[in-house]
């Protein structure tokens, strides 16, 4: 794939991801328990429980303490440490499958105590993501960060875990849900599942999001939204970015109304409704979901290698960095792996290369022809070994190096770290005083009756493109209107403008909520004395999509000249079956009989 077939940022960033392999880590903090404490305890036991759902064999006794162990059972490698200390007490686990011979797939949990004033936290990390997608499902963090959560509360974000989709049932929880659509500091995606508009089953739809969210624990939220408000969504972000009809749509934070349909993906009933096509349609939102989340978290979380012993991580260090023993002699090469790991107790200062032989007195065995010492014979291989053995000191000091300008580099990206946070603080504070004041100035605007999103036109051939990207679902333009526009003499193109803009807010809002829809006579808020009056001998039959409608309103401006440079008249009706209005002709007067 090259960059030239991306149609949206996911599928660039889905791109760079794959190609990265990051890790997706998912952290939520640990909320007091019945006794008023953190429930640390019981999330260890619920994690040891999760990992033994895994395993062949039983776990060892030092399992259920909560104490550092290590367990193989041929196809699962399963290490667990425990580090307490001024720091915090730390727990960790590392489980590694080796189900499939040319990869491994591996879970990290950990459960942090930290000793300073941070929360309680339990992380759970799968590396090479998103190649880790085909892992069984228990072994992601949604599964895991649900099972903990059944034995123990959790917090993210400060607000409790979600563990089930949330139904709209009223327009009070409507109003609520757009509100988090487009709330600009939403940090998780949001999966909008809807109501089939004919032959749909409740209990059917409710039981398949339970399934979706349980998939997407901890990185997403799932709404069920049933079909009489996906009207209400399409009035407030358009059809455009809307969703209905079964379908599913995942809404990434940072939407708005302007945003890019490709960067929010939708799924139709077609697809979603069969067993196979629901399966694949979720683990498609799961990729997605997950690859924001590994784009937009912090790189900094506690893992499973920060939680090791010191001389632990030094010897992992070591053996990371054993690419260039391969420049070294095979011998040394294995010598510098056999250093890596514990040291064990040296034994003895000395070792014998053979019998030990006493000369007889007198003799003169053993001493050399100066009289001065006795000779030691060299075993064989004497020399090749003190190579080795120096060649592996100053590889050894190599790494001792390396590790000490890694440290250094940490602690500077460390600073950098703050200092960027203090900018994106700062960034924050600025960015929400420019949208107050941008919703200060689209208040005033749409007082004006403008749109903020799209100035009025100025001429009649921006009319068509206009009503479609600002109009769109509210009102449509007729074909005799599409022609007409091209050659007509009426002056004011802005005046034509705000009065379909009337006809696609007010005039369309008050159908909807029950009104009249008329608002009879003089229009308040338009200028020049618009009015909106019956037709009159004016009015005339209109085909429209193989029916026929009775066009007997029109919006007309004050006066009665025929001129048509100055007489505006827009005819219209009310399409009830598609919720829009009808622009049948304008802007000219039409013949009648009458006229």
């Amino acid at each position: 794939m090259t960059e030239s077939t991306f149609t949206s940022l996911e599928q660039l960033g889905a791109w760079e991801l794959a190609a990265k392999g990051r890790a997706l880590h998912v952290t939520a903090q640990i909320a007091a328990g019945a006794d008023g404490r953190p429930a640390v305890g019981e999330c260890r036991t619920a994690a040891i429980d999760c990992i033994g759902r895994r395993l062949a064999g039983e776990l060892p006794r030092k399992a259920s303490r909560h104490r550092s162990f290590h367990f193989d059972d041929g196809q699962t490698n399963c290490r667990v440490v425990r580090q307490r200390s001024g720091r915090g007490d730390f727990w960790a686990a590392r489980v590694e499958s080796r189900a499939e011979p040319d990869r491994a797939l591996v879970t990290e949990i950990v459960v942090a105590a930290p000793g300073d004033e941070r929360e309680p936290t339990v992380g759970v990390r799968v590396p090479g993501w998103p190649a880790s997608a085909g892992q069984a499902q228990e072994t992601l963090p949604p599964a895991v960060l649900r099972h903990i959560a059944g034995a123990a509360p959790l917090l993210q974000g400060g607000d409790a875990l979600v563990l089930d989709p949330a139904a709209v049932w009223t327009p009070q929880e409507m109003h609520e849900f757009i509100t988090t659509l487009v709330d600009p500091a939403r940090s998780l995606p949001v999966v909008v599942i809807t109501e089939p508009t004919l032959g749909g089953d409740a209990r059917a739809l409710l039981e398949r999001s339970a399934r979706v969210a349980r998939a997407l624990t901890g990185l997403a939220t799932v709404t069920v939204l049933p079909q009489r408000f996906t009207y209400t969504l399409s009035d407030t972000v358009t059809k455009t970015l809307s969703v209905y009809d079964g379908a599913w749509r995942v809404y990434l934070p940072g939407f708005s109304p302007q945003a890019r349909r490709f960067d929010h993906p939708v799924y139709l009933r077609d697809r979603v409704e069969t067993a196979d096509g629901f399966e694949a349609t979720t683990q498609e939102v799961l990729r997605i979901v997950g690859d924001h989340h590994v784009r937009t978290t912090e790189g900094d979380q506690l893992r499973f290698d920060a939680v090791l012993p010191r001389k632990d991580r030094l010897a992992d260090a070591a053996l990371g960095l054993a690419a260039p023993w391969r420049r070294l002699p095979a011998a040394v090469s294995a010598g510098a792996a056999r250093l890596a790991v514990r040291p064990r107790r040296w034994m003895g200062r000395r070792r014998a290369h053979g019998p030990a032989t006493t000369p007889a007195p007198g003799s003169g065995a053993g001493v050399s022809s100066g009289g001065t010492a006795p000779e030691v014979p060299q075993p064989p291989g004497t020399k090749t070994r003190k190579t080795e053995a120096a060649a592996l000191r100053k590889e050894l000091s190599g790494v001792r190096r390396d590790l000490q300008a890694a440290r250094k580099k940490s602690e500077t990206l460390a600073g950098e770290r703050d200092r960027a946070r203090e900018l994106e603080a700062a960034a924050r504070e600025e960015r929400q005083g420019a949208e107050r004041e941008a919703r200060r100035l689209e208040g005033l605007v749409r007082f004006l009756g403008g749109d903020p999103r799209t100035p009025f036109p100025v001429a009649w051939d921006e009319i068509p493109k206009w009503c479609e990207s600002t109009l769109e679902g509210r009102v449509v333009l007729a074909e005799p209107v599409l022609r007409g526009l091209r050659g007509t003499l009426f002056e004011d193109v802005g005046l034509a403008a705000i009065c379909l803009h009337w006809l696609g807010h007010e005039y369309r809002d008050a159908r909807l909520h029950g009104g009249d829809g008329h608002l009879y006579g003089l229009v308040p808020g338009l200028a020049a004395g618009i009015r909106n009056e019956r037709c009159g001998g004016d009015s005339f039959q209109f085909d429209w999509r193989g029916e026929k409608h009775q066009v007997d309103w029109h919006l007309k401006n004050g006066g009665n000249t025929r001129d048509p440079r100055r007489c505006l008249r827009v005819y219209y009706f009310w399409d009830a079956s598609r919720r829009e209005v009808v622009v049948a002709s304008m802007p000219s007067h039409r013949r009648s009989a009458l006229t």
